[in-house]
């Protein structure tokens, strides 16, 4: 689509994704937060993300998908 000249159509494609990466995320979130209000004194511990995508080595296809995670969005939303 870019080498067609179509930039628009990029974008929008890229907005979608977006979205849809950002509703899975929030179903994540809802089901950690679920699973630890089952508990009497529920706790949710996160590790620092700092640096995971470093110790990643897996094939192309798996790094491509890894490395399009947003670790720290998921926090944030865990967070809220």
């Amino acid at each position: 689509m870019q080498r067609k000249k179509r930039p628009d159509l990029v974008k929008q494609i890229g907005h979608k994704e977006e979205r849809m990466v950002n509703h899975q995320l929030h179903i994540i979130a809802n089901e950690i937060i679920t699973y630890a209000k089952q508990f009497e004194k529920p706790v949710i511990a996160m590790e620092k993300f700092d640096g995971i995508r470093e110790n990643m080595n897996g094939s192309a296809k798996l790094n491509r998908r890894l490395h399009a995670w947003s670790f720290q969005k998921l926090q944030q939303y865990i967070e809220y």
